[in-house]
């Protein structure tokens, strides 16, 4: 565990609690409580809460605030990170389009035997799913199309028994 010893509310040592005190034989269960406060210990902290969508987690010196040691600050993601973060979204928004129309593909073929009602539904449904980078909310919010059909028409059981007549 990494710990700091804090006088005065600044920090003046820091690293692992073996290190520190190599003659102390903590619990299996952790440090005590009650000997932090007595040696003026505090646990390091490597995380504090943060909007994942704006900002980031950056290591700091340790530092000292509410009373706790951390060692990681929360800064706003730059500009380019923020472009990066929703291109990768739109390519795996885009991926997995790509998958739902790869698994549909047989409806499309000329030879493909299936009631024009299915068929028009398919055809509207790989539609939307081409239509879904023209979303409002693309990439961040997409809504995906859902085929109305009961039947389950991508099992294996619709597209024929693999015989030959």
């Amino acid at each position: 565990m990494q710990i700091a010893i804090v006088e005065n509310g600044v920090v003046v040592r820091s690293g692992e609690h073996t290190e520190l005190f190599p003659y102390i034989c903590f619990p299996v269960t952790g440090i005590e409580p009650e000997w932090m406060i007595v040696n003026n210990v505090h646990a390091v902290n490597h995380f504090i809460p943060y909007d994942n969508e704006t900002q980031k987690l950056v290591p700091a010196e340790l530092y000292i605030e509410n009373d706790e040691v951390y060692a990681v600050r929360v800064e706003a993601l730059t500009t380019e990170e923020l472009d990066a973060r929703l291109q990768q979204l739109a390519n795996q928004v885009r991926a997995q389009r790509n998958t739902l129309l790869a698994q549909s593909d047989w409806t499309a073929l000329t030879d493909t035997v299936l009631p024009e009602d299915v068929k028009l539904e398919y055809e509207v449904y790989r539609q939307a799913l081409r239509d879904i980078t023209l979303q409002e909310g693309f990439p961040k919010a997409v809504i995906w199309p859902v085929l109305n059909s009961g039947v389950d028409l991508l099992s294996t059981s619709m597209m024929g028994s693999g015989s030959v007549i």
